[in-house]
């Protein structure tokens, strides 16, 4: 109440030190050995990529091993049947990608068919027009029992199974070995490729 009592004039500040405080060489310390690890990490990782890319198996051999993990899921022992056809479509569709050199992941059912009879036509793949067919019914089937669930009965299931593993090894012998212009023009893009892996390796 500044009616009874005079105002006190105002007093100085007064620092008050931290009791404890974080000394300068630390901070620099963390951050020299935040950019060492990432460096490291990025090493690692890119040498992990390249090693993975060293083991990775031929096509052929990815697409039987896929199938054989399929034999051993449980998808047709728990009846779970679209999703054994996504898988194997899948199998099959990845396969052609990467041996046949087609673009069979984007394609719709029609157009992976057209694409493999046009090549069928002209040469390039030797496949029978029998197995092309079969392949369609099954492409299908696999589309109605992921999109329309539908549900294939087991046996048909197994029946189609055994048929991608043929229609594998039937594009495995299917595809007419390279010409010599082919090779030639191939080598060619290879060395191309390595030289800019090279330039980039530089950089």
């Amino acid at each position: 109440d500044t009616t009874k009592q005079a105002l006190y004039p105002i007093k100085d500040y007064i620092e008050v030190k931290p009791s404890f405080k974080v000394p300068d060489w630390i901070w620099k310390f963390l951050l020299v050995l935040l950019i060492i690890l990432g460096l490291a990490y990025l090493i690692f990782r890119l040498w992990q990529h390249k090693k993975e890319r060293k083991i990775k198996l031929p096509p052929y051999e990815q697409a039987l091993k896929a199938l054989e993990d399929l034999d051993n899921s449980k998808y047709i022992e728990e009846r779970n049947l679209r999703e054994y056809y996504s898988m194997l479509t899948f199998i099959s569709r990845k396969y052609l990608e990467d041996e046949v050199e087609l673009r069979a992941m984007e394609y719709t059912t029609q157009e992976l068919i057209d694409d493999l009879q046009l090549r069928k036509d002209n040469g390039k793949i030797k496949l029978q027009q029998e197995t092309i067919e079969h392949f369609k019914q099954i492409l299908e089937r696999a589309d109605l029992a992921k999109f329309a669930r539908s549900k294939p009965d087991v046996i048909t299931a197994k029946e189609d199974r055994k048929f991608i593993g043929d229609f594998t090894n039937e594009v495995k012998t299917a595809i007419p070995e390279p010409t010599e212009e082919e090779l030639q023009k191939n080598k060619e893009y290879l060395e191309k490729i390595a030289l800019r892996k090279k330039r980039l390796k530089r950089i």
